[in-house]
């Protein structure tokens, strides 16, 4: 946006940067948004037993947060059969496509999922779902404590966004004289 201004010496156009201003504060809330799309999985189970009676707290629960939501999701111990990992083979014929791998409890009622569905870290989620089968199946362990980032490309598309956003604004001065320039041009 060009403001007319009349100095004494005549007519003058100064540039402004309203406009990169506007754009850049855009770019940046897109990005916080696509940031806060991701979410953080938390699997928690107490295991409280006298003398081989099942008490009252054998319960696990899980804790989907997001930067919108949050929920909390109470499982009876006695409920959960197993964890697994779960194998999607993605739709298509294209030989550069692999496979998706996920944790899902296996419970009376179906399954629920832990993870999103992701071509990364088959190794870290294999040894979650030992770590939590290794809780189930041994009844002399009292705690699990299991915590999961759920972050795929929005994240990066998010991050991404946010500093050419931040930095759309701190050089908006430079980027509409630049832009000035090359429209005299």
């Amino acid at each position: 946006m060009l403001i007319v201004v009349q100095p004494k010496s005549g007519l003058n156009l100064q540039p402004r940067s309203l406009g990169v201003r506007i754009c850049s504060t855009l770019i940046s809330i897109t990005g916080i948004i696509f940031i806060g799309i991701g979410s953080v999985t938390g699997f928690a189970c107490q295991r409280q037993s006298i003398a081989g009676i099942s008490g009252d707290k054998n319960i696990c629960v899980l804790d989907v947060s997001s930067g919108f939501t949050a929920t909390d999701r109470e499982i009876a111990l006695t409920d959960l059969r197993r964890a697994a990992l779960k194998q999607e083979l993605p739709g298509g014929h294209s030989a550069y496509q692999r496979p998706a791998y996920q944790v899902v409890l296996l419970t009376r009622k179906g399954e629920i999922p832990l993870t999103d569905p992701s071509p990364t870290d088959k190794e870290e989620k294999l040894q979650t779902v030992e770590k939590i089968n290794q809780f189930l199946w041994n009844p002399g362990k009292s705690d699990l404590q299991v915590n999961f980032g759920n972050y795929d490309w929005r994240d990066g598309l998010g991050l991404f966004l946010a500093t050419v956003g931040i930095g759309a604004q701190l050089f908006a001065e430079q980027i509409t004289h630049c832009c000035s320039e090359a429209r005299e041009t």
